[in-house]
């Protein structure tokens, strides 16, 4: 019988033991694996021998583990039985595993056995945003929260919304009756209650206006200053990603939902920016760029638009294709796409004050490896008494 383990959380030391490439660890190939790791094994033991001493009752020389081998269990996370052939892995208690396929892995393996580690044993927020980000390293964090748009830049984004769905910055209903020159000319009082009744009617619209797809390429105009008809290029592409990331699938957005959906680009750490724009270049949704949409996007887009240094510089690359982890690297060597130095300006983001990668992460480890180890293991022993 063979365990199933999950490719997605283990390095090349899963490889190791997958003698046989099939994707599943047997047995045998475990143990072969293990015991070719000694002083690993050493380690371990060390760690568990009280404890397994403590959750058998029995003096420790009975239940500790011979040195090297597999023959008795060696920590209650793991169960080894050797007369069933067969290695019990507890779903819930995967760090374990983890942290053996990350022995003698790069740092960020241990930054995602650190993830691993507050996702399950933090307490509240911080367990929150680790469980958000456990796609991390490679992914460097594109999953972690992101600042809240301000006041004045959530101001901006609804005119340039509303301009979209009505023509009107402040709606269509904006027009004509209340609020034509001859009325807001009278006198500065009568001006500032009219402003104010704008102000009104804009929050009453944003409410209840929905953007379709024709509306959200306008939108996408204002929002990256795009020329040239290029919005109704960029629109749609952009427009299908955000779709995939909505709870709702009919292609209309609220404004509420275009804050949400933007907020990675606008307000997030330098990886999520650049994951805002793999989504929108991959246009299948397959988690990769290929070649060929590479080339057919660099065939789409009006020339002279802030896409193209950065279309031609994913051509010159040669590569098949591009993972997020590539157009990341891609993004950290020859800088960000203009699209993004557009959106700040016109939103009035200060890039220079949005959090870094490396801040994003010592935030959601301010608690530390051994303090977070230790609320691990009181969450596991919690988990046992129930």
């Amino acid at each position: 019988m063979k365990v199933r383990l999950n490719m997605n959380q283990f390095d090349e030391q899963f490889s190791k033991a997958d003698k046989d490439q099939d994707n599943a660890v047997s047995y045998d190939e475990f143990v072969e694996w293990y015991n070719g790791f000694a002083e690993f094994a050493r380690m371990l033991e060390r760690q568990s021998a009280a404890k397994s001493a403590s959750a058998c009752n029995t003096p420790r020389s009975v239940c500790n583990t011979p040195r090297g081998s597999l023959s008795a269990p060696s920590t209650p996370r793991v169960i080894y039985d050797g007369r069933a052939k067969t290695v019990e892995v507890d779903p819930s208690e995967q760090a374990l595993i983890f942290e053996l396929m990350a022995y003698d892995a790069s740092p960020a393996a241990a930054k995602r056995l650190q993830m691993e580690r507050l996702a399950r044993g933090g307490d509240g927020d911080q367990a929150k945003y680790a469980a958000q980000s456990l796609m991390l390293t490679k992914e460097l964090m594109v999953k972690c929260p992101v600042l809240s748009f301000t006041d004045s830049e959530k101001m901006k984004l609804r005119e340039i919304f509303m301009l979209a769905v009505s023509g009107s910055r402040f709606g269509s209903a904006s027009t004509g009756r209340t609020l034509h020159g001859s009325q807001l000319a009278k006198s500065e009082k009568k001006k500032g209650a009219m402003e104010s009744a704008k102000e009104d009617m804009l929050d009453l619209n944003v409410d209840t206006a929905r953007m379709d797809l024709e509306e959200f390429a306008s939108f996408t105009k204002g929002v990256f200053a795009l020329e040239g008809k290029q919005e109704k290029w960029f629109g749609p592409m952009l427009h299908t990603s955000l779709v995939r990331n909505s709870d709702d699938k009919d292609g209309k957005f609220t404004f509420e939902q275009l804050v949400r959906l933007m907020g990675p680009l606008g307000k997030g750490c330098p990886a999520q920016r650049a994951a805002f724009m793999f989504a929108a270049y991959d246009s299948d949704g397959s988690g990769l760029i290929t070649q060929k949409e590479v080339f057919d996007m660099c065939k789409m887009a009006p020339p002279g638009g802030p896409f193209e240094l950065d279309l031609l510089a994913l051509v010159r690359s040669g590569k098949p294709h591009h993972t997020l982890e590539d157009y990341i690297a891609h993004v950290t060597e020859e800088g960000e796409c203009g699209v993004v130095d557009r959106a700040h300006r016109i939103l009035g983001i200060d890039s220079s004050r949005l959090p870094t990668d490396d801040q994003i992460l010592k935030r959601l480890s301010k608690t530390g490896v051994e303090q977070v180890a230790t609320a691990h293991e009181r969450a596991a022993s919690a988990r046992q008494e129930k």
